[in-house]
């Protein structure tokens, strides 16, 4: 709902901010009254609400400690890129965020500072396997990700917490096609993107 807001002012202070305390007036009244400080904005649905320090000050008095960047300046800086960045005012396929300590590599750390090519990542704890994890050690074939909660079913959830048999996973958005859709081809299948 919008409306108009009117401000109140009800000054409430203590009798030591009315008068300096080395004042005689402070020193000789002793029944303590104090005058009552308070701040009540009215909105036009007639409730009241306590005014914020922000209320009181006009927005253009208002001083930032830092500014706030704009949306585009979030953004990172190669032409047509709408990443937001990492750091150095690129986004992470552009050369932000950490990169791998390995000598003239330019890929992204992932783990101990190396990229996932110079063994930033853990291997499957499954004797023989060289896959990298993906959760609790163990990596996607081995059953690293979530299970699907269909009952009795052990494979690993895609979507939803399903697999792809039980309805996990992105389908093509072609009437009628039940196959796989990527974002590369707009959400829809191999067969249907073009």
């Amino acid at each position: 709902m919008t409306g108009t807001t009117t401000t109140t002012l009800l000054l409430v202070q203590p009798l030591w901010l009315q008068n300096p305390k080395s004042s005689i007036d402070f020193i000789m009244n002793n029944n303590g009254t104090a005058i009552v400080v308070a701040a009540l904005s009215t909105t036009t649905s007639g409730c009241p609400r306590p005014l914020s320090t922000l209320d009181l000050c006009p927005k253009e008095d208002l001083v930032l400690l830092r500014p706030v960047p704009s949306s585009r300046s979030r953004h990172c800086e190669v032409h047509g890129c709408g990443h937001f960045i990492a750091s150095r005012k690129r986004c992470i396929g552009h050369g932000g965020g950490v990169r791998c300590v390995m000598t003239s590599c330019q890929n992204g750390a992932k783990h101990d500072g190396l990229c996932w090519a110079h063994g930033g990542s853990k291997s499957c704890t499954k004797e023989g396997c060289t896959n990298r994890t993906k959760a609790r050690g163990l990596c996607w074939s081995h059953g690293g990700g979530k299970p699907c909660q269909t009952p009795h079913c052990l494979k690993t959830a895609l979507r939803y917490g399903h697999c792809w048999a039980h309805g996990g996973g992105k389908r093509c958005l072609a009437v009628g096609c039940n196959r796989p859709g990527f974002e590369r081809h707009g959400n829809f299948c191999r067969q249907h993107c073009e």
